[in-house]
């Protein structure tokens, strides 16, 4: 699955935070291609489907914040911050409207008090 989105991903929409060459936060936010995809006639590829798709990056106006993860021990240290604050960033230089965060749980308050400080509609 890893190698069928890195196709689809920018690298710069993928975070990666490392304190002494270990990984202890990550983040992956990618372009919305849901938007492309409902504009394929039947959901099908052939005969014409592929052109929508090639042209695809022109349809999206959003990305989705995939996964978000900062081990246990480095929580509430600020560095789910720093990840938001760069997709953040990353969304106006490429011109989209908007990120959603996927499936975020209500009872998740950490993150859910970071998206609302954030200015971010719950």
């Amino acid at each position: 699955m890893a190698n069928d989105l890195r196709k689809l991903v920018d690298d710069e929409s993928v975070l990666l935070v490392e304190k002494d060459g270990k990984l202890i936060g990550f983040s992956v936010a990618i372009p919305d291609y849901n938007q492309v995809f409902k504009k394929i006639p039947g959901g099908k590829l052939f005969p014409f489907g592929w052109w929508y798709l090639l042209r695809g990056k022109t349809y999206i106006s959003r990305i989705r914040i995939m996964i978000l993860g900062v081990l246990p021990e480095w929580r509430g240290l600020g560095i789910d911050w720093c990840l938001y604050t760069r997709i953040a960033d990353y969304t106006r230089r490429n011109n989209f409207e908007y990120g959603e965060a996927c499936y975020v749980m209500e009872n998740n308050i950490p993150m859910n008090k970071i998206m609302k400080t954030l200015g971010h509609i719950l």
